[in-house]
């Protein structure tokens, strides 16, 4: 059949398809990752958008489905160049069946090469009755302290407050402040 992958190229779960990536357009199957589709790159990662030069260009889409024990979806979407979320866009899982119910977590903000760079909005979720929301800096994916966040040198953390509940914090160790930790889940491997 035309425009399909040759047979037998569907491969173990966490194998591209004949070790290439296939876009499905309008007409139909293509290893040629030009304009708008779908693409499988393994099993359980499908990026949807438009593509360049083999690789995410313009708006997309990336989604996986992970179950490390309990179901959960990961997902990035937004402005893509080059392969790499560059511009404003989205990037979070969800996770069900946890003690607590549903577990949500998002970043929204501008990426830079898959990086989280400047300001963005940082949610979390805790079941249906329970959700913080954290207006951060982040430069180069680097979490960046400023007088919003308090030293709390007994325990050797920082310590921010939500936006949306002044009971709710987040901490990071003094180990943790220069990690790169804002960045996009799903990102696109050649």
């Amino acid at each position: 059949m035309d425009g399909c992958p040759p047979r037998g190229a569907v491969l173990p779960f966490y194998e591209t398809l004949g070790g290439e990536a296939w876009l499905l357009g309008d007409s139909g199957w293509t290893d040629e990752l030009e304009g708008e589709g779908i693409v499988l790159k393994k099993g359980s990662l499908v990026f949807c958008g438009e593509f360049a030069d083999g690789k995410p260009e313009g708006e997309n889409l990336a989604f996986q489905v992970v179950n490390p024990g309990q179901p959960r979806y990961d997902y990035s979407g937004g402005e893509w160049r080059d392969g790499k979320m560059n511009g404003p866009g989205r990037s979070g899982y969800c996770c069900y069946g946890s003690a607590a119910g549903t577990l949500r977590s998002e970043k929204l903000g501008r990426f830079r090469d898959d990086l989280l760079d400047g300001s963005f909005e940082y949610v979390i979720a805790l079941g249906e009755d329970e959700e913080g929301l954290w207006r951060l800096e982040a430069d180069g994916g680097v979490t960046v302290i400023d007088e919003s966040w308090q030293y709390d040198p007994a325990g050797r953390v920082y310590r921010v407050m939500a936006v949306s509940d002044a009971n709710m914090g987040y901490t990071l160790g003094v180990s943790e402040k220069d990690e790169i930790r804002w960045k996009n889940l799903l990102v696109w491997q050649e």
